[in-house]
Protein backbone atom coordinates (compact mmCIF):
# COMPACT_ATOMS: atom_id res chain seq x y z
CA UNK A 1 0.00 0.00 0.00
CA UNK A 2 1.45 3.35 -1.01
CA UNK A 3 1.97 5.95 1.74
CA UNK A 4 -0.56 8.75 2.07
CA UNK A 5 0.50 11.88 0.15
CA UNK A 6 1.75 14.66 2.39
CA UNK A 7 -0.34 17.78 2.57
CA UNK A 8 1.28 21.01 1.54
CA UNK A 9 2.41 23.10 4.49
CA UNK A 10 1.54 26.78 4.25
CA UNK A 11 3.25 29.07 6.78
CA UNK A 12 0.80 30.55 9.28
CA UNK A 13 0.55 34.31 8.59
CA UNK A 14 2.12 36.35 11.37
CA UNK A 15 -1.12 38.20 12.21
CA UNK A 16 -3.03 34.90 12.46
CA UNK A 17 -0.38 33.35 14.72
CA UNK A 18 -0.40 36.47 16.91
CA UNK A 19 -4.19 36.33 17.26
CA UNK A 20 -4.20 32.62 18.12
CA UNK A 21 -1.46 33.03 20.73
CA UNK A 22 -3.14 36.07 22.25
CA UNK A 23 -6.55 34.39 22.52
CA UNK A 24 -4.92 31.44 24.32
CA UNK A 25 -2.70 33.62 26.52
CA UNK A 26 0.32 31.82 24.99
CA UNK A 27 -0.68 28.76 27.04
CA UNK A 28 -1.38 25.14 26.10
CA UNK A 29 -5.16 24.65 26.07
CA UNK A 30 -4.87 21.05 27.33
CA UNK A 31 -2.43 21.07 30.27
CA UNK A 32 -2.63 24.86 30.79
CA UNK A 33 0.92 24.97 32.18
CA UNK A 34 2.17 28.47 31.38
CA UNK A 35 5.81 27.46 31.92
CA UNK A 36 5.90 25.08 28.97
CA UNK A 37 6.98 26.20 25.49
CA UNK A 38 4.11 26.11 23.02
CA UNK A 39 3.41 25.76 19.33
CA UNK A 40 0.37 26.24 17.11
CA UNK A 41 -1.37 23.02 16.14
CA UNK A 42 -3.60 22.40 13.09
CA UNK A 43 -6.63 20.64 14.54
CA UNK A 44 -7.60 18.88 11.30
CA UNK A 45 -3.95 17.88 10.62
CA UNK A 46 -3.98 19.95 7.43
CA UNK A 47 -0.92 22.25 7.60
CA UNK A 48 -2.41 24.36 4.85
CA UNK A 49 -5.61 25.19 6.73
CA UNK A 50 -4.63 28.31 8.65
CA UNK A 51 -8.10 29.47 9.63
CA UNK A 52 -8.20 30.65 13.24
CA UNK A 53 -10.95 28.15 14.07
CA UNK A 54 -8.65 25.32 12.94
CA UNK A 55 -5.73 26.36 15.15
CA UNK A 56 -5.01 25.66 18.79
CA UNK A 57 -2.07 26.31 21.11
CA UNK A 58 -0.41 23.17 22.51
CA UNK A 59 2.77 22.51 24.45
CA UNK A 60 5.27 20.10 22.89
CA UNK A 61 4.20 17.22 25.14
CA UNK A 62 0.48 17.60 24.45
CA UNK A 63 1.20 18.06 20.76
CA UNK A 64 3.02 14.72 20.81
CA UNK A 65 -0.23 13.11 21.98
CA UNK A 66 -1.95 14.26 18.79
CA UNK A 67 0.61 12.30 16.75
CA UNK A 68 0.14 8.91 18.47
CA UNK A 69 -0.82 6.04 16.18
CA UNK A 70 -1.15 2.49 17.45
CA UNK A 71 0.07 1.16 20.79
CA UNK A 72 -1.73 1.53 24.08
CA UNK A 73 -1.60 5.32 24.44
CA UNK A 74 -4.75 7.30 23.76
CA UNK A 75 -4.46 9.76 20.92
CA UNK A 76 -5.53 13.35 21.56
CA UNK A 77 -7.83 13.62 18.57
CA UNK A 78 -9.32 16.64 16.81
CA UNK A 79 -12.62 16.52 18.69
CA UNK A 80 -10.87 16.49 22.07
CA UNK A 81 -8.50 19.29 21.11
CA UNK A 82 -11.49 21.37 19.99
CA UNK A 83 -13.21 20.85 23.33
CA UNK A 84 -10.11 21.83 25.31
CA UNK A 85 -9.43 24.80 23.01
CA UNK A 86 -12.97 26.20 23.17
CA UNK A 87 -13.13 25.85 26.95
CA UNK A 88 -9.71 27.43 27.46
CA UNK A 89 -10.51 30.39 25.21
CA UNK A 90 -13.68 30.95 27.23
CA UNK A 91 -11.69 30.89 30.49
CA UNK A 92 -9.15 33.37 29.13
CA UNK A 93 -11.82 35.72 27.76
CA UNK A 94 -13.85 35.61 30.99
CA UNK A 95 -10.78 36.28 33.11
CA UNK A 96 -9.74 39.25 30.99
CA UNK A 97 -13.26 40.65 31.10
CA UNK A 98 -13.46 40.51 34.90
CA UNK A 99 -9.99 41.07 36.30
CA UNK A 100 -7.74 41.54 33.32
CA UNK A 101 -5.55 38.58 34.30
CA UNK A 102 -5.78 34.86 34.85
CA UNK A 103 -5.76 33.28 38.28
CA UNK A 104 -3.82 30.08 38.91
CA UNK A 105 -7.06 28.18 39.49
CA UNK A 106 -8.28 29.27 36.04
CA UNK A 107 -5.42 27.29 34.53
CA UNK A 108 -6.50 24.03 36.11
CA UNK A 109 -8.19 21.70 33.67
CA UNK A 110 -11.86 21.78 34.65
CA UNK A 111 -13.60 18.61 35.73
CA UNK A 112 -16.35 19.31 33.19
CA UNK A 113 -13.87 19.42 30.30
CA UNK A 114 -12.21 16.18 31.35
CA UNK A 115 -15.63 14.58 31.73
CA UNK A 116 -16.74 15.86 28.31
CA UNK A 117 -13.70 14.35 26.59
CA UNK A 118 -14.06 11.07 28.51
CA UNK A 119 -17.73 10.74 27.59
CA UNK A 120 -16.90 11.47 23.96
CA UNK A 121 -14.33 8.66 24.01
CA UNK A 122 -16.88 6.22 25.46
CA UNK A 123 -19.45 7.02 22.77
CA UNK A 124 -16.81 6.88 20.04
CA UNK A 125 -15.41 3.53 21.24
CA UNK A 126 -18.94 2.08 21.26
CA UNK A 127 -19.63 3.66 17.85
CA UNK A 128 -22.67 5.29 19.43
CA UNK A 129 -22.92 8.11 16.90
CA UNK A 130 -26.33 9.22 18.19
CA UNK A 131 -24.97 9.54 21.73
CA UNK A 132 -21.92 11.38 20.41
CA UNK A 133 -24.04 13.83 18.39
CA UNK A 134 -26.28 14.58 21.38
CA UNK A 135 -23.23 14.86 23.65
CA UNK A 136 -21.62 17.52 21.46
CA UNK A 137 -24.98 19.28 21.12
CA UNK A 138 -25.37 19.37 24.92
CA UNK A 139 -22.00 21.12 25.36
CA UNK A 140 -22.63 23.60 22.56
CA UNK A 141 -20.33 22.24 19.85
CA UNK A 142 -22.69 22.50 16.87
CA UNK A 143 -20.09 21.57 14.23
CA UNK A 144 -19.23 18.22 15.81
CA UNK A 145 -22.88 17.59 16.68
CA UNK A 146 -23.83 18.05 13.02
CA UNK A 147 -20.93 15.88 11.85
CA UNK A 148 -21.96 12.94 14.04
CA UNK A 149 -25.63 13.43 13.23
CA UNK A 150 -24.77 12.79 9.59
CA UNK A 151 -22.68 9.78 10.60
CA UNK A 152 -25.51 8.39 12.74
CA UNK A 153 -28.01 8.72 9.88
CA UNK A 154 -25.59 7.04 7.48
CA UNK A 155 -25.21 4.15 9.93
CA UNK A 156 -28.99 3.82 10.19
CA UNK A 157 -31.37 5.10 12.86
CA UNK A 158 -35.10 5.00 13.52
CA UNK A 159 -37.36 7.74 12.19
CA UNK A 160 -37.93 8.91 15.77
CA UNK A 161 -34.19 9.27 16.38
CA UNK A 162 -33.59 10.92 13.02
CA UNK A 163 -36.24 13.53 13.74
CA UNK A 164 -34.84 14.07 17.24
CA UNK A 165 -31.36 14.78 15.89
CA UNK A 166 -32.36 16.83 12.87
CA UNK A 167 -34.81 19.10 14.67
CA UNK A 168 -32.53 19.72 17.64
CA UNK A 169 -29.08 20.13 16.09
CA UNK A 170 -28.28 23.22 14.04
CA UNK A 171 -27.61 22.71 10.35
CA UNK A 172 -29.32 19.30 10.09
CA UNK A 173 -32.91 20.26 9.22
CA UNK A 174 -32.32 19.42 5.56
CA UNK A 175 -31.57 15.78 6.46
CA UNK A 176 -35.17 14.98 7.44
CA UNK A 177 -38.38 15.18 5.41
CA UNK A 178 -41.75 16.61 6.39
CA UNK A 179 -43.27 13.14 6.02
CA UNK A 180 -40.72 11.70 8.47
CA UNK A 181 -41.47 14.46 10.98
CA UNK A 182 -45.21 13.80 10.85
CA UNK A 183 -44.60 10.04 11.12
CA UNK A 184 -42.46 10.54 14.23
CA UNK A 185 -45.09 12.78 15.85
CA UNK A 186 -47.88 10.31 15.08
CA UNK A 187 -46.08 7.13 16.09
CA UNK A 188 -44.93 8.16 19.56
CA UNK A 189 -47.22 7.65 22.55
CA UNK A 190 -44.76 9.50 24.78
CA UNK A 191 -46.24 12.95 25.31
CA UNK A 192 -42.94 14.38 26.55
CA UNK A 193 -41.15 13.35 23.35
CA UNK A 194 -43.97 14.77 21.25
CA UNK A 195 -43.96 18.06 23.19
CA UNK A 196 -40.19 18.40 22.76
CA UNK A 197 -40.29 17.58 19.05
CA UNK A 198 -43.03 20.16 18.51
CA UNK A 199 -40.95 22.67 20.49
CA UNK A 200 -37.84 21.98 18.40
CA UNK A 201 -39.90 22.32 15.22
CA UNK A 202 -41.09 25.77 16.28
CA UNK A 203 -44.73 24.65 16.57
CA UNK A 204 -45.12 26.64 19.75
CA UNK A 205 -48.83 26.50 20.48
CA UNK A 206 -49.00 22.74 19.82
CA UNK A 207 -45.96 22.13 22.03
CA UNK A 208 -47.40 24.13 24.94
CA UNK A 209 -50.74 22.36 24.59
CA UNK A 210 -48.97 18.98 24.70
CA UNK A 211 -46.98 19.97 27.78
CA UNK A 212 -50.05 21.27 29.63
CA UNK A 213 -52.26 18.28 28.84
CA UNK A 214 -49.46 15.88 29.82
CA UNK A 215 -48.79 17.73 33.07
CA UNK A 216 -52.51 17.71 33.88
CA UNK A 217 -52.68 13.95 33.31
CA UNK A 218 -49.71 13.37 35.62
CA UNK A 219 -51.39 15.45 38.34
CA UNK A 220 -54.62 13.50 37.88
CA UNK A 221 -52.62 10.27 38.24
CA UNK A 222 -51.01 11.54 41.44
CA UNK A 223 -47.54 11.70 39.85
CA UNK A 224 -46.65 15.07 41.32
CA UNK A 225 -42.90 14.89 40.73
CA UNK A 226 -43.28 14.25 36.99
CA UNK A 227 -45.82 17.05 36.72
CA UNK A 228 -43.54 19.45 38.57
CA UNK A 229 -40.50 18.41 36.50
CA UNK A 230 -42.13 19.08 33.15
CA UNK A 231 -43.84 22.23 34.38
CA UNK A 232 -40.34 23.47 35.31
CA UNK A 233 -39.03 22.42 31.88
CA UNK A 234 -41.86 24.32 30.20
CA UNK A 235 -41.33 27.44 32.30
CA UNK A 236 -37.57 27.47 31.62
CA UNK A 237 -37.95 26.95 27.88
CA UNK A 238 -38.40 29.66 25.27
CA UNK A 239 -41.98 28.56 24.64
CA UNK A 240 -43.60 31.16 26.89
CA UNK A 241 -41.70 33.99 25.21
CA UNK A 242 -42.62 32.55 21.81
CA UNK A 243 -46.30 32.59 22.78
CA UNK A 244 -46.04 36.27 23.70
CA UNK A 245 -44.41 36.92 20.31
CA UNK A 246 -47.33 35.18 18.61
CA UNK A 247 -49.74 37.28 20.68
CA UNK A 248 -47.82 40.40 19.66
CA UNK A 249 -48.03 39.50 15.97
CA UNK A 250 -51.78 38.91 16.29
CA UNK A 251 -52.36 42.23 18.09
CA UNK A 252 -50.35 44.06 15.42
CA UNK A 253 -52.48 42.46 12.71
CA UNK A 254 -55.62 43.54 14.59
CA UNK A 255 -54.21 47.02 15.33
CA UNK A 256 -54.83 46.40 19.03
CA UNK A 257 -52.45 48.86 20.66
CA UNK A 258 -53.13 47.82 24.26
CA UNK A 259 -52.19 44.18 23.74
CA UNK A 260 -49.20 45.12 21.61
CA UNK A 261 -47.66 47.04 24.49
CA UNK A 262 -48.69 44.36 27.01
CA UNK A 263 -46.97 41.64 24.98
CA UNK A 264 -43.85 43.81 24.77
CA UNK A 265 -44.03 44.36 28.53
CA UNK A 266 -44.11 40.61 29.21
CA UNK A 267 -41.24 40.06 26.77
CA UNK A 268 -39.15 42.66 28.59
CA UNK A 269 -38.87 44.84 25.49
CA UNK A 270 -38.83 48.07 27.47
CA UNK A 271 -37.53 50.48 24.85
CA UNK A 272 -39.72 49.10 22.07
CA UNK A 273 -42.75 49.39 24.35
CA UNK A 274 -41.88 52.95 25.35
CA UNK A 275 -41.44 53.97 21.71
CA UNK A 276 -44.77 52.37 20.75
CA UNK A 277 -46.62 54.30 23.45
CA UNK A 278 -44.93 57.60 22.60
CA UNK A 279 -45.62 57.18 18.88
CA UNK A 280 -49.31 56.64 19.66
CA UNK A 281 -49.66 59.27 22.42
CA UNK A 282 -52.32 61.27 20.54
CA UNK A 283 -54.45 58.18 19.93
CA UNK A 284 -54.17 57.08 23.58
CA UNK A 285 -55.22 60.50 24.88
CA UNK A 286 -58.13 60.60 22.45
CA UNK A 287 -59.41 57.22 23.69
CA UNK A 288 -59.06 58.40 27.29
CA UNK A 289 -58.85 54.92 28.90
CA UNK A 290 -57.42 55.36 32.40
CA UNK A 291 -55.25 52.23 32.30
CA UNK A 292 -53.81 53.32 28.95
CA UNK A 293 -53.12 56.87 30.18
CA UNK A 294 -51.21 55.30 33.09
CA UNK A 295 -48.90 53.47 30.69
CA UNK A 296 -48.44 56.59 28.55
CA UNK A 297 -47.49 58.58 31.68
CA UNK A 298 -44.87 55.91 32.41
CA UNK A 299 -43.49 56.18 28.87
CA UNK A 300 -43.31 59.98 29.12
CA UNK A 301 -41.77 59.85 32.61
CA UNK A 302 -44.58 62.15 33.76
CA UNK A 303 -44.87 61.40 37.48
CA UNK A 304 -47.85 63.69 38.10
CA UNK A 305 -49.83 62.21 35.22
CA UNK A 306 -48.91 58.72 36.40
CA UNK A 307 -50.11 59.39 39.97
CA UNK A 308 -53.35 60.95 38.65
CA UNK A 309 -53.99 57.94 36.37
CA UNK A 310 -53.42 55.51 39.25
CA UNK A 311 -55.81 57.45 41.50
CA UNK A 312 -58.47 57.59 38.77
CA UNK A 313 -58.07 53.83 38.33
CA UNK A 314 -58.52 53.26 42.06
CA UNK A 315 -61.71 55.33 42.10
CA UNK A 316 -63.15 53.42 39.16
CA UNK A 317 -62.32 50.03 40.68
CA UNK A 318 -63.72 51.03 44.08
CA UNK A 319 -66.97 52.20 42.52
CA UNK A 320 -67.24 48.98 40.49
CA UNK A 321 -66.66 46.79 43.55
CA UNK A 322 -69.27 48.68 45.59
CA UNK A 323 -71.79 48.32 42.76
CA UNK A 324 -71.13 44.58 42.48
CA UNK A 325 -71.49 44.01 46.21
CA UNK A 326 -74.67 46.11 46.35
CA UNK A 327 -76.38 44.46 43.40
CA UNK A 328 -74.94 40.99 43.99
CA UNK A 329 -73.73 40.83 40.38
CA UNK A 330 -70.18 39.54 40.22
CA UNK A 331 -69.91 38.58 36.55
Amino acid sequence: MSPRPKKNRVPIPAHVAAEVLFLADRTCCVCRDRNRPVQIHHIDDDPGNNLVQNLSVLCLECHRETQISGGFDRKLDAAQVTLYRDDWLRVVADARATSGSLRDEDRTVGVEVELATSLAEIYRDQEDWVGLALHYWSIGNDDLAARYTSKAIEAGVSVQTKVLLCTRIAGCANLVTTAEIEEALTDTSDWTSRARRLRDLGRTAEAVSEYISGIQRRLNDGNVFTAAYYLKELSESSLIAELFKIALAESVAEDDLWWQQRAMQELGWTEQRRNLLLQNAERIRAEGATHFLRELAWAESDEQAYVKARMDEARSRAALRVTRETTGKHD
